[in-house]
């Protein structure tokens, strides 16, 4: 996992998996706003069993934890 990302989602108060992680380093280190079905085809290239109701999700998350 990467720490800075890891400490980003810690200091929210989300609870860092590995998916979330992942969706986390995607978009935080892009400049563009990608939409969720642009991030699930990017993440699942190193998560292939992700859903994107698993992506919905954690972008929900994050907006109601004001990431």
């Amino acid at each position: 996992m990467k720490p800075d990302v890891v400490h980003i989602l810690e200091q929210h108060g989300i609870q860092p998996s590995a998916q979330r992680v992942a969706v986390a380093a995607y978009v935080l280190n892009t400049e563009e706003h990608p939409s969720a079905e642009k991030v699930w085809s990017s993440v699942r290239r190193k998560f292939p069993m992700i859903s994107r109701a698993t992506v919905y999700n954690t972008l929900n998350l994050f907006v109601a934890k004001g990431l």
